[in-house]
């Protein structure tokens, strides 16, 4: 596959996610009420991941809170709330950002960790 078809696979990816979470947010007569187990948002994320995972050759799932900061995806399945962003590539950095966030509650390495996830190119999940 060419690399504009793959980056077009991610950037369709990144669109269902885009209307999942719309969709999410505003089912219930168009207000702002999200809905639990809302499948379509779940299979985007995991949408998202496959589809950064075909563009970049590999991918990481990161995770703010008790699982491993960064473990790469390496085909297991995804299941819902298993991760809270993907990145394309391993960031030392990042997972230190992480580590001070969980051990010293510091929310400005929090805020670090949410930029550089974005720095990398990489996307934050939301799961329902």
């Amino acid at each position: 596959m060419r690399i504009t078809q793959l980056n077009m696979e991610i950037l369709q990816a990144q669109a269902r996610l885009n209307l999942a979470l719309f969709e999410y947010f505003t089912a219930g007569s168009g207000n702002y009420r999200p809905i639990e187990g809302t499948e379509e948002l779940n299979d985007s994320n995991r949408q998202v991941i496959l589809a950064m995972h075909a563009v970049y050759g590999g991918v990481y799932l990161g995770s703010f809170s008790d699982a491993a900061p960064l473990a790469p995806y390496e085909g297991q399945e995804i299941t819902n709330f298993s991760c809270d962003f993907c990145v394309p590539c391993y960031s030392g950095e990042l997972e230190r950002l992480i580590r001070d966030w969980r051990e010293n509650v510091n929310s400005k390495s929090l805020d670090n960790a949410m930029k550089l996830v974005e720095q990398l190119q990489g996307k934050i999940l939301c799961w329902s």
